[in-house]
């Protein structure tokens, strides 16, 4: 108790010293009819466009759980859920843009990883598309130019909307923050608020299980 007691003054300005305003931002918020209608859209473009592999819708999904929930392989947490992912999204697992936190106060902590370790596993998920290859492979380029290409390859261009899911709502913000660390516009970066507790609990909500697009398999 004593030790507690010692230990609560620097827990309360610790805890003070971080407060700030908070503002809600709906367009920063998907909520279950927006999710529907994006999905949707998508499968329809994908039936419109089936040989295409240029993507035309303007948002890119994201699901940010295991590869194991994402493929529908391993039950969910939460009981009563249906198993798979939102068809047309991505696999981008939230703890790939983690590292360890030796500072965190109490025991090991999370924090994430430095930017430039970020904007390679965004790119490698098709989040961010640097144009320091296309640059390169330009030979009328001048040495001039490529320099300024290279020195640049943090800016890159983005889907021109982003929205992360995951479980609960909660994780999904993760991987939106490293979006954001990684210059994406916030004003294009939305967390699915009820995430795959609310869709997979839904009856009629569009599920497909597996990893590869190519091969999945309708659930419903």
């Amino acid at each position: 108790l004593l030790l507690l007691q010692q230990q609560q003054p620097q827990q309360d300005e610790a805890a003070a010293s971080s407060l700030y305003p908070a503002q809600r931002r709906d367009l920063n918020i998907v909520l279950l009819d927006e999710m529907k209608e994006l999905v949707e859209t998508q499968q329809r473009q994908k039936q419109q466009q089936p040989q295409s592999k240029t993507p035309t819708t303007t948002t890119t999904i994201v699901d940010v759980r295991s590869a194991e929930r994402f493929a529908g392989r391993v039950e969910e947490p939460r009981p009563g859920l249906r198993l798979g992912h939102m068809p047309g999204a991505i696999n981008l697992p939230f703890v790939e843009v983690l590292q360890p936190n030796p500072e965190t106060p109490g025991g090991p902590g999370l924090l994430l990883k430095p930017r430039d370790e970020l904007q390679r596993i965004l790119s490698r998920a098709g989040l961010l598309t640097s144009n320091k290859d296309d640059d390169d492979d330009n030979n009328d380029k001048d040495d001039k130019d490529k320099s300024s290409s290279s020195s640049t390859t943090a800016t890159a261009t983005s889907p021109k909307r982003i929205v992360t899911t995951c479980g609960s709502g909660a994780t999904a913000c993760i991987v939106a923050a490293a979006l954001i660390k990684c210059d994406q516009d916030p004003d294009t970066v939305a967390i699915y608020d009820g995430s795959w507790t609310e869709w997979g609990g839904q009856p009629d909500t569009l599920i497909v299980t597996g990893n590869d697009n190519n091969n999945e398999e309708n659930e419903t």
